[in-house]
């Protein structure tokens, strides 16, 4: 039953946002469009395990241990902030929390600087 409720989401997802996909709008829609109408439902649907086993974060937050491991590039900097990621997929275990996922959401034609920012920048967070 789990299985058919969520393709019946990805249905109706797709059926509601048909303007985000819509080819000729995409100079109207934002990647927080995509995050926050398809993706993030989506991944809630996805995730409602165990009375929400893990839980997703959204809006350009920076995970745990990404400022140590910038602060490490760039010593001689302050004020050093890790790299911000659109969504993240967290366990949360007594008083700590862990990323288990990062994403990037991006428009229906981004282009090529913003697929290899967003790929080097997963890549960076997800060792």
């Amino acid at each position: 039953q789990h299985i058919l409720d969520f393709f019946s989401n990805i249905l109706y997802l797709v059926d509601a946002n048909q303007f985000i996909f819509e080819p000729s709008n995409h100079t109207k829609v934002s990647e927080r469009d995509f995050a926050y109408q398809i993706w993030l439902p989506l991944l809630k649907k996805l995730f409602h395990i165990n009375n929400d086993l893990v839980r997703t974060k959204a809006g350009e937050t920076v995970l745990s241990g990404s400022t140590y491991s910038k602060a490490d590039l760039y010593q001689n900097h302050n004020s050093i902030i890790g790299f911000k990621v659109d969504i993240r997929v967290i366990f949360d275990f007594k008083q700590d929390n862990f990323d288990i996922v990062c994403g990037e959401a991006c428009i229906s034609l981004p282009g090529q600087n913003k697929l290899e920012h967003d790929k080097s920048k997963l890549l960076r967070e997800g060792k």
